[in-house]
This record gives structure tokens, C-alpha cells and sequence, in this order.
């Protein structure tokens, strides 16, 4: 434990504050961490990324002649409000406001779910037009950071900054401002940078196998950043210290992205992960991916349980590393740089352990308070672990085909059946494995604050499965699906549900789907058949 507690990355004031994609503090930062790793690795490269950024310089709120501070939300404007205090409130996944006025300024609690909060500012602004939106948490003296897009979407070309200042305070200042009422006034001073250059760092060991395996975490962070992602980047090190000169499997890469909160270009509103996207597409282009045999990704590392992501083929190596204070989440999640692997084939795995992090998460009460460091070295050997099992090329074809069956299983079309049946031939080796799940890798949810979601391969007839199997959970609501920034699906059940009307829209929605499936995956075979020929 005395290891982890001294590890250098842990201690470092340069990395111990807000880092901020394309700033000055991150040139600094990456400074530093070359500064730690250098004498452990046998290559270092930096890779420029470009970025869209945004700074807060200042944030505050005027009532009864006091001053409060506040934190502003990505993308907040440089903006100055003055509107009448007024208490919002979400019940039943409706927002409300209890004293809506022409000018008011809402002060509404965080949904558990944070990521939830863009569609509380959506709501808000819909349907009572307010001036600004203030969250809070009811911990006394957190302050939280969440990027909040103006779009309903999770798209990775297009987004926008909202309208209107969105801030967070602590609880403390929430009540005086409550208890005093009448008006109130919110200054925010912001900069946003366009086309600037975000850093990725990579440093490589050379090992004796063939291929290389990525050991993947970020440096860009909120506030202090200490588990979401110093300890990530202190895990890195210790695996780089140690490895150097015992290591012998595949090369190794240890990746520190820049990015990872957000920065994709054009404000997208899939704003995170783009440093992982922009390195993967570099290695698309260069036709490099097939070399990156895998991911091993380290992001919100707090306290138990251990929470494990990752490909099924996996599976014989995440057993491996599956105990009592583990859980195995499913194939992958869209909310870490693994996800960006898995949509480029490659088997990819996340460690995380944000669902105990989740009471501070992206907040200023994440710089080390509460934390187990017990669940460093815990990490690091479940890393080597897994690193040792894929270097041994201990791939589970039963796993990923067992997969299939249990996530479809018997109520499906037969169209449906017949693509996943053929989908199963094929798993034979792990060149088809990486191939069908570039192919059919994705995510499909549902827009608003009773969101849902599914990734997986096929997850647009998974979600669609789900519906049509748990239909009278749906009544009341408007549902849209979609899969990735496509709409795939339209219900409103809000006059009752008719079964004999909404039953043969969403069949047929799975057929067409599975149909565009059918032809990918002909196309495939097609392509395999033809490069196996030119071999012989």
C-alpha cells in the first residue's frame, strides 16, 4: 500500500489541479508526466490532437447584496443574467418549476445520473424559456463540473453551447439564496478557443511478441482529478516502472489521452473519448489498427467493486481477474476511451470503479478524500493478469458465440434468427471476431431524462427487442431510439398502448434493421472469400 500511497503521479502538484484540454496547464502537465515515465520506457511520442476548448475565468451569483461562488458548465457563454429565483424540481422524469416567471432563474438538484443533466437543461429551456439554470448537489461544499450540449443527440460531427449560463453551486449557498428569495443575479466570464491542440502521450516497451497491446488512461480531468484520472495515470507508471525489463510479450503502449472530458471539434455532443478517436483514426489511415491486438483501459478508479467492461472474446482472461470484489458489466461502455477501440474491432477492456465514485464524480471532492488505495495494487496485478492472458492468445470464440445467443435468444423474427445464426458460423478465429464487431460494434438509447440504453453488437435490434418484449413499460411515453445519431424508431404511446398497431411497426422496424445487417454481413464473407482466394 506504502507503494501506492508514495507514487510520484499521486503527489505531483502540476498534475494535481484542473486539466484542461489545449491549455497551458495541459502542455505543463504533459511535461510532467514525460518528466515521470522517461527513464522507464524505451520511446515516447506525442501526438497533437486538434480541439475545440473552453475556460472558465469567473463565476459568481449576486442576491441580498452577497456574492456566492459558483463553477460555470462546458459550454457556458460569457454571459450576465438577472432574473427571480425560483426552485425547479424533477418528478417522475418531469421537470417543473414551482414559481415559473418570465425571467427565472432555476435552481434545480443533479440528477443522480449526471449525464442526464443536458436533458433537465433541454426541458428547462423548452418549456419554461428560463434565464439560467443553477444545479446543485446536496453534499455540503461539493461543486460539480458536467458538460451540458444543446442537443438531444449523442453525435460525433455536430453539437452546439447552450444558450444560457448553466452553473453549479454547493448546498450551503442553495439554501441562503433559497431562504432569502427575490432576485438574482449570475456573471459568468468564459473563453471558448477553437482549432487549438490538445496532447496525447504515448510511451512505448518493447516486447518479444508480436503485435502490440494498448495500456490506456487520461490526463485531462476536473478540478483536482485524483481518481477520475490521476490514479489511472499512477497505475500507468507503475506498470511502466515495473515492466520494462521483464516484460516479454506483445510491445506495449501506455497511452495517456488528452480529450477524454471533452474537446471534439465543432462542440460536438459526443463531446468525451475524442482524444481515443483521433489516435485510432491516425492508425486507420495508416492501416496500423490490426496491430493493436487489444485495450486494457483504467478510468474512475475509487473503491470497490472493481467494475469490468470487455469484448466476450475476452472472457477467459477477465475470468481470470473475477473475484468476489468484481463485477463484469457487460461488453463494453460508451462512457470510456475502451468504447472507442471496440468501434475500430479491437478487443478492449475498461477497469473502473465509477459506480462508488458516482457521489463525487467530476466534482472537487474528488482529490483523494475517501479513497482505497488498497484498490491500486489490486488494479495493477489484475492489469498484468490480463496482459499475461492476452499475450498467450487466450481468445474465447465460445464466449463471444454464447454472447449472441443469450442477448437474442428465441423471441426474435426469424429474419433476426438467421442473421445472428450466421453471425455464429463465423466466429472461428479472431480476425472475423475484430471484423463483426467494427462492423456491428454500437450503442442504441433513447432521448430524455428516462433514458435507456444498449451497446452491443446489433444493439439497434437488441433495444428493439427489449421494447417489443416489455411493451406495456412504454406506456405513456414518447420514445425515440436511436442508434448512434440515427432514428431508428418513433412511439407515442400516450394515448395507450394498442398492441395490435405498435407490435407490427416495431417488428417490422427489426426486420428492415436486421435486413441492412444481412447485407453488411454478406458483404463480409464476400471480402474474406476473396482475400483467402488471392492468398492461395
Amino acid at each position: 500500500m506504502s507503494n501506492s500511497i508514495d507514487n510520484p503521479i499521486l503527489r505531483d502538484s502540476n498534475l494535481r489541479r484542473e486539466i484542461i484540454t489545449g491549455s497551458n496547464e495541459e502542455r505543463r502537465a504533459v511535461e510532467t508526466i514525460v518528466s515521470h515515465f522517461k527513464d522507464h520506457v524505451d520511446w515516447i511520442d506525442i501526438i497533437e490532437t486538434p480541439v475545440d476548448t473552453w475556460f472558465e475565468e469567473e463565476c459568481v451569483i449576486m442576491g441580498s447584496q452577497e456574492t456566492y461562488r459558483c463553477v460555470a458548465l462546458p459550454y457556458t457563454r460569457t454571459s450576465r443574467v438577472y432574473g427571480k429565483f425560483a426552485k425547479g424540481r424533477v418528478n417522475d422524469n418531469e421537470v417543473f418549476i414551482e414559481t415559473p416567471s418570465e425571467d427565472t432563474i432555476v435552481f434545480i438538484e443533479y440528477p443522480r445520473e449526471h449525464d442526464l443533466a443536458k436533458y433537465v437543461v433541454l426541458e428547462l429551456i423548452e418549456k419554461y424559456n428560463v434565464s439560467a439554470i443553477v444545479f446543485y448537489d446536496k453534499t455540503p461544499g461539493l461543486y460539480r463540473r458536467t458538460v451540458v450540449n444543446y442537443s438531444p443527440l449523442y453525435s460525433f460531427e455536430s453539437g452546439s453551447p447552450v444558450p444560457i449560463p448553466i452553473v453549479s453551486v454547493d448546498y450551503d449557498s442553495f439554501r441562503k439564496l433559497l431562504e432569502k428569495g427575490g432576485y438574482v443575479e449570475i456573471d459568468v466570464k468564459t473563453r471558448m478557443v477553437r482549432n487549438t491542440v490538445g496532447r496525447t502521450v504515448l510511451f512505448g516497451i518493447n516486447g518479444g511478441g508480436s503485435g502490440e497491446i494498448h495500456l490506456t488512461a487520461h490526463h485531462d480531468h476536473w478540478f483536482t482529478g485524483f481518481s477520475d484520472n490521476l490514479v489511472g495515470l499512477a497505475i500507468l507508471y507503475r506498470l511502466a516502472s515495473n515492466l520494462k525489463n521483464s516484460w516479454n510479450g506483445p510491445d506495449l503502449v501506455l497511452i495517456s489521452y488528452t480529450a477524454e472530458e471533452f474537446g471534439s471539434p465543432g462542440y460536438a455532443s459526443w463531446y468525451w473519448s475524442w482524444g481515443s478517436r483521433y489516435y485510432l483514426e491516425l492508425l486507420e489511415a495508416k492501416n496500423y489498427i490490426e496491430k493493436v491486438v487489444a485495450d486494457i483501459n483504467i478510468d474512475a478508479i475509487y473503491d470497490y467493486p472493481i467494475e469490468i467492461y470487455g469484448n466476450p472474446v475476452l472472457a477467459k482472461c477477465i475470468d481470470k481477474i473475477s473475484d468476489s470484489k468484481s463485477i463484469y458489466r457487460g461488453f463494453d461502455n460508451m462512457d470510456f476511451d475502451s468504447y472507442s477501440y471496440s468501434l475500430y474491432g479491437v478487443p478492449s477492456l475498461t477497469l473502473t470503479s465509477i459506480e462508488s465514485l458516482k457521489p463525487i464524480y467530476h466534482s472537487n471532492y474528488d482529490d483523494g478524500r475517501g479513497f482505497n488505495y488498497a484498490i491500486i495494487d489490486d488494479t495493477y496485478k489484475r492489469i498484468v493478469e490480463v496482459m499475461k492472458c492476452i499475450g498467450s492468445n487466450e481468445y474465447s470464440f465460445e464466449a463471444f458465440r454464447k454472447y449472441l445467443i443469450n442477448s437474442f435468444g428465441d423471441q426474435v423474427p426469424l429474419e433476426t434468427k438467421t442473421l445472428v445464426t450466421k453471425t455464429i458460423s463465423l466466429i472461428n478465429n479472431i480476425e472475423f471476431i475484430r471484423e463483426i464487431t467494427k462492423q456491428f460494434f454500437t450503442t442504441t438509447y433513447t432521448l430524455g431524462l428516462k433514458q435507456e440504453s444498449i451497446s452491443g453488437i446489433f444493439s439497434d435490434i437488441l433495444f428493439l427487442n427489449k421494447i417489443l418484449n416489455n411493451i406495456e413499460e412504454y406506456r405513456g411515453r414518447v420514445v425515440e431510439a436511436y442508434c448512434l445519431n440515427e432514428n431508428i424508431l418513433y412511439l407515442n404511446t400516450g394515448g395507450g398502448i394498442d398492441r395490435k398497431e405498435l407490435l407490427p411497426v416495431i417488428i417490422n422496424t427489426m426486420i428492415r434493421r436486421t435486413t441492412k445487417h444481412s447485407k453488411k454481413l454478406n458483404d463480409l464473407i464476400y471480402t474474406a472469400i476473396n482475400r483467402m482466394k488471392q492468398c492461395n
